[in-house]
Formats: structure tokens, C-alpha cells, sequence
């Protein structure tokens, strides 16, 4: 799990990594800022953290390609990366 060092302490977020003993990688806003790829930025979250999109940034900083990119459900945002894809058939 990745997010934005703003994040780093909030409660909902750790007990998720902690109930599925996954580690947190955070970072900070111009990491995130930097990282390669096409994003769907929202100038809300721009202006709220110094970053227009946290979700999508952080999976890729945190390593590999952006699969499912920035998703909304009840509050919570997701995106997903993964350092290798692969998809068999048959």
C-alpha cells in the first residue's frame, strides 16, 4: 500500500495495511509530483495536498506500471500497479 505522507498516521489506513500485513510506503508530495505517467489529476486534491492525484502516483512511486487506474468507492480512493503483468488464456 502507498500513499502521501500526509497519510502516514491515519488510523482507518494502517489498521487496513495492519489487518492484511501489508507494509505502507508513503511519499511526499513532490515524489509523488515526479513520478512518470499520465494521470487523472483533480485540482481539489492539487490544492488540498500540493499533488493532483495521490492514488495513481503513489502505486507507480511505489513500483511498476499503473493497471487499474484512480477508483471511488464510499470515500475511499484506489489505484493499483504491479511491477509484472502477465494474462494466460487456455
Amino acid at each position: 500500500a502507498a500513499s502521501i505522507d500526509r497519510k502516514s498516521a491515519e488510523p482507518g489506513l494502517l489498521r487496513f495495511c495492519e489487518h492484511h500485513d501489508w507494509p505502507l510506503t508513503c511519499f511526499p508530495a513532490e515524489v509523488l509530483e515526479a513520478a512518470d505517467g499520465d494521470f487523472s489529476g483533480s485540482a481539489f486534491v492539487a490544492h488540498t495536498v500540493g499533488v493532483d492525484n495521490v492514488c495513481e502516483r503513489a502505486a507507480v512511486c511505489a513500483g511498476g506500471k499503473l493497471i487499474i487506474p484512480k477508483t471511488a468507492v464510499n470515500g475511499v480512493t484506489v489505484a493499483l500497479a504491479a511491477e509484472k503483468t502477465e494474462v494466460r488464456f487456455g
